[in-house]
């Protein structure tokens, strides 16, 4: 929309596109009329979103992807659209898209879940086995470590520490009169 007295363009109320505008003014006492001819590229304001994987796991990476822009610059650097980022906590990105010199920004924040660690102890007697989370079952005294999967697919780390009693050896001999009582040493 261009003001008809002062040739000011309107731009909240323009629609995108490229357009030529002519002014003339009116001749007048002993001024002859004069046309001027411009042309103007109203640009559209970029509507950026970003879209990535979140949560991800301690360790691993996702692809963050911008679109909405004819060109991007993003907060860490990169002014390709895709980047790759490994962050070791929860992080936020920004990108700033680019329309023929309009800007505007988006942001996404990317979780990041730890490795979930627990431990455990257990003590069998000589002989015997144990299970440990993973399912494999041990007769050896030691420590163990099992990985497995939370439910939101990162890795969970179960220390188990096992310890093995001895079975009892030895002979205890005793003589002991009816009716009293007799310990065996420990």
């Amino acid at each position: 929309s261009i003001n008809s007295t002062t040739g000011v363009v309107d731009l909240s109320a323009s629609t995108p596109g490229t357009y030529t505008v002519t002014n003339t003014i009116a001749a007048s006492g002993a001024c002859p009329a004069a046309t001027a001819t411009a042309s103007i590229t109203i640009n559209a304001i970029p509507t950026p979103a970003i879209t990535g994987n979140t949560p991800i796991c301690s360790g691993s990476s996702t692809i963050l992807t911008a679109s909405g822009g004819s060109s991007y610059v993003w907060n860490t650097g990169p002014t390709t659209a895709s980047i790759t980022v490994s962050p070791l906590v929860t992080t936020s990105y920004t990108v700033t898209a680019n329309n023929g010199g309009c800007t505007a920004t988006a942001s996404i924040t990317i979780v990041v879940n730890p490795p979930t660690t627990s431990t455990a102890s257990a003590t069998i007697c000589q002989g015997n086995s144990y299970t440990l989370p993973s399912g494999t079952a041990v007769s050896s005294g030691g420590t163990y470590n099992d990985t497995l999967n939370t439910v939101t697919g990162c890795d969970s780390v179960i220390t188990t520490t096992l310890t093995v009693t001895p079975a009892p050896t030895g002979t205890i001999s005793a003589t002991i009169c009816q009716g009293n009582s007799y310990t065996l040493p420990s």
